[in-house]
């Protein structure tokens, strides 16, 4: 019962990582920086306009992508074990 309610805890939190990260994501582009920290930029002809993020904000993002993941592999992995070793929770 403990590991249903750990994997029930680890979906949940997986789908709060992945939503905080499109948050962050959208938050970013919207006021991102108009130079960017390369050392090297090649100019494209395009229309619209250009948002660079920053490493911080690059590693926020990736961050925060790495634990939705993360956390999704973990329960995944719970509901596995489940399935082979406990099949009486797996009803």
């Amino acid at each position: 019962m403990v590991l249903k309610f750990l994997q029930f805890v680890l979906a949940i939190a997986a789908l709060m990582f992945w939503g905080s990260h499109g948050i962050a994501y959208s938050t970013f582009m919207r006021e991102g920086s108009r130079t960017s920290d390369a050392l090297h930029v090649i100019e494209l002809d395009q229309h619209g306009s250009i948002a660079f993020i920053t490493r911080h904000q690059s590693h926020v993002l990736l961050s925060l992508l790495a634990c939705s993941v993360g956390c999704f592999l973990v329960a995944v992995v719970i509901d596995l074990y489940i399935r082979k070793r406990l099949p009486k929770l797996a009803k």
